[in-house]
């Protein structure tokens, strides 16, 4: 008798590990130093403005804002608001908004 081939059954394939990549150690960075920026300027200090008194000014009562001026007299200014100013007189101490064209710009007065 002939022998017959028996029939395998089919080769289930074999499941092969998948290669896991092999992890390289990465070189540590140093951190990179960060410039620091330039400090600021330091602040300005705006140069004190005085003017002194061409006339005579008398506030208007309804106007608390306002501030009498004496002919000769010297006042340090504040701010500008258009053509007013706001000053003080540092001699009594007195503060408030006065006409821009009574006053004319003068040298800081004397403490002596």
């Amino acid at each position: 008798p002939v022998a017959q081939p028996v029939a395998q059954p089919a080769a289930q394939p074999v499941a092969q590990p998948v290669a896991q990549p092999v992890a390289q150690p990465v070189p540590q960075q140093q951190p990179r130093a960060v410039p620091k920026p330039p400090p600021p300027p330091p602040p300005r200090t705006p140069t004190a403005r005085f003017v002194r008194a061409l006339y005579d000014f008398d506030p208007n009562p309804n106007r608390i804002e306002e501030m009498a001026l004496r002919r000769g007299a010297v006042y340090r200014v504040l701010a500008e608001r258009g053509q007013w100013l706001v000053g003080i007189d540092e001699a009594t101490g007195s503060k408030g908004e006065f006409p821009g064209n009574y006053v004319e710009d003068c040298a800081q007065p004397s403490t002596a």
